[in-house]
């Protein structure tokens, strides 16, 4: 069973809530309201927002508390993607090919290559292979990528630009990582920017923020 499954099946199906989108929440002394697209609204007493670096919860959190001169000049500060990264999972590869799929340690390993290149591998269950590659973006470019970021999550889009400067670099366990970017189809491959930034703002009043405060690889 994944992690996935296993955390959905402690959970009552009628407080799971998909396709929900926050546009604000509002807090008191009594507690917290959060008022979605579709115009409902939860009343509960804390909120967490969870939901990595562009977290929504996040960017209402800032924008009250800079309204308020309560925001640090440090989460005042913009930012902007860095790093262009393509990742994968490339499903139930061959033991023989692969032969650390025969032991039963998770192997994560990561390269560190020139002109801000790197990527990276690590062995899930059912000898399934993720991958990840990524590269400095070049300054000039950053303006036109910079809507795509701030998209929160990882996206379908065409990966190939990226990967084609990383087949024939060679994979940590064999072979090169050309061979798992072929072996992984194409609905399980998607692309994001990166930006680098240290938040030091979690939490105020009854909302807390947890997740990639700090997106850097």
């Amino acid at each position: 069973m994944s992690l996935y499954e296993l955390m959905l099946s402690q959970l009552a199906p009628a407080n799971i809530l998909k396709g929900k989108k926050i546009l604000s929440y509002e807090e008191n002394e009594l507690g917290i309201t959060v008022c979605c697209a579709d115009d409902s609204t939860y009343c509960g007493d804390i909120l967490v927002g969870a939901d990595g670096t562009h977290s929504r919860i996040r960017q209402i959190l800032h924008k009250n508390l800079s309204n308020r001169g309560l925001l640090t000049k440090a989460d005042r500060e913009h930012n902007s993607p860095v790093y262009v990264c393509a990742a994968g999972v490339a499903p139930a590869q061959s033991p023989e090919k692969y032969p650390f799929l025969k032991d039963p340690y998770v192997h994560f390993c990561d390269v560190l290559g020139s002109n801000g290149m790197g990527w990276s591998t690590v062995n899930i269950p059912d000898n399934q292979i993720c991958w990840s590659l990524w590269m400095q973006l070049d300054m000039k470019n950053v303006a036109k990528v910079h809507q795509e970021f701030e998209n929160p999550e990882f996206v379908a889009a065409d990966t190939e630009p990226i990967v084609r400067e990383f087949r024939n670099r060679p994979c940590p366990h064999g072979g090169t990582m050309g061979d798992l970017i072929d072996a992984t189809p194409d609905a399980l491959k998607s692309r994001a920017y990166i930006g680098e930034k240290m938040y030091d703002t979690w939490h105020h009043g009854r909302t807390v923020l947890l997740g990639d405060g700090r997106l850097i690889f």
